[in-house]
């Protein structure tokens, strides 16, 4: 930072401590009225041609801006249809899952009624059923 701007601020400061609310108020109406001077004189030195460029540049970067906020968004609906999609499709993943997992313990495989068949057949043979 240079000497000048920090002796600036530093006057700023000053000004700031000592300040009323009265003399802030006369203050920033000057700063106000000074912009409105400066934008009036701005106009007067600013051809008609000039004006009429400053506004076909307002309005494209406005157009800019409005297509880039847009565009925005979509991405943003798209990600979040994205992501709305995913999750349904794993909640759906897991329901068929936890059914699937509650239907297949219950069934039994060829192999296992082979044996209880077979257990129950040797316990027939040997008399087992008689003994309990």
């Amino acid at each position: 930072m240079n000497h000048e701007a920090f002796s600036m601020s530093i006057q700023r400061c000053n000004r700031n401590l000592v300040e009323t609310e009265g003399s802030r108020l006369i203050r920033v109406e000057k700063q106000a009225e000074l912009k409105v001077n400066t934008r009036l004189i701005k106009d007067r030195l600013e051809t008609r041609e000039e004006h009429i460029q400053r506004l076909q540049l307002n309005n494209e970067y406005e157009s800019m801006r409005s297509l880039k906020r847009c565009q925005s968004e979509i991405e943003n609906e798209k990600i979040s249809l994205k992501l709305h999609k995913r999750n349904h499709d794993q909640s759906r993943k897991m329901e068929i899952q936890t059914s699937s997992e509650q239907i297949w313990p219950k069934i039994a495989t060829t192999k296992i009624k082979h044996q209880c068949l077979g257990g129950f057949k040797e316990a027939l043979s040997n008399n087992a059923v008689d003994r309990i």
